[in-house]
């Protein structure tokens, strides 16, 4: 996961960054963005970490300690359900030992998947569903499950901080004007 846990997304937010910059100048004025009379930021704790780490130095990639438990927590189940996989040999080539990691039509075929998961999901909740090997658990809500391993799998074997990135998107997510209730209900705001 080396290389790819040092990237800095940074470079996306420059932006935000020189207008952070600017206002701790006294160049500009501070906007505190309010629902309800309360400010926004007391109440997302995304925005808080997004605007946090928008001011860090471009090599420090740490997110604040809630997020970072977080994010530590998919990357244990990324190395939990990839360690698996490849104790289960589904990373290797049937019998030469070599593994299939590095083919992109493998990488390809596992993100497939993925989406086949997802599919049986829709299925079982379109048709209300019980799972046929969890019979006490709805079809739904099993390959949902089969998703996430099979996404945890996947990351663990591209050597990815799916943990890392998860929370910086949510902490993007939480301060994009997009993704706000006022700006979801104009016309041509996103309906779902």
């Amino acid at each position: 996961m080396g290389d790819l846990r040092e990237r800095s997304y940074l470079g996306w937010f420059d932006h935000e960054i020189e207008a952070d910059k600017q206002k701790a100048a006294g160049k500009l004025p501070e906007l505190v963005v309010t629902r309800d009379g309360v400010p926004l930021a007391d109440q997302v704790e995304g925005v808080r970490l997004f605007k946090d780490a928008c001011l860090k130095p471009a090599n420090d990639n740490r997110l604040e300690a809630p997020a970072a438990a977080r994010a530590n927590h998919i990357n244990g189940l990324v190395d939990y359900f990839h360690g698996k996989s490849l104790a289960a040999g589904w990373w290797n080539e049937k019998g030469a030992g070599e593994s299939l990691i590095g083919n992109p039509y493998v990488i390809a075929t596992k993100l497939m998947l993925c989406v086949t998961e997802l599919a049986e999901a829709m299925e079982g909740l379109r048709k209300d569903l019980m799972d046929d090997k969890l019979p006490h658990r709805k079809m739904g809500e099993v390959e949902l499950g089969d998703t996430l391993i099979r996404i945890c799998d996947l990351a663990g074997a591209l050597g990815y901080d799916l943990g890392g990135a998860t929370m910086e998107k949510d902490a993007y997510n939480s301060v994009r004007a997009d993704h706000k209730p006022g700006a979801r209900t104009m016309a041509g705001g996103k309906a779902y």
